[in-house]
């Protein structure tokens, strides 16, 4: 009968803590129209990364600079056509 061997455990060790750094921002002296266009673009872009999510994930490892740049284009063409569409 074959000798089972176990694995060596590596040492336990304390993650470092995070370097990046945090910025928060609150907007001051907003019209109630700066609101609302802030709040509709926030809306569109938001829908916008949440397509683009689902289309990455829907490729899977199949992904390649040259699909980016696809995605990207479309991504653009949206954005560029629904400025207009809202009068920006």
């Amino acid at each position: 009968m074959a000798e089972r061997v176990l694995r060596a455990i590596a040492p336990s060790f304390v993650a470092q803590g995070a370097s990046g750094v945090s910025v928060r921002t609150r907007l001051r002296g907003l019209t109630d129209l700066d609101e609302q266009v802030l709040r509709v673009v926030g809306a569109h872009l938001g829908s916008l990364a949440s397509r683009d999510v689902k289309i990455r994930c829907a490729d899977g490892l199949e992904h390649s600079s040259q699909r980016w740049a696809e995605r990207k284009r479309e991504l653009t063409s949206d954005w560029c056509f629904n400025q207009e569409a809202l009068g920006f």
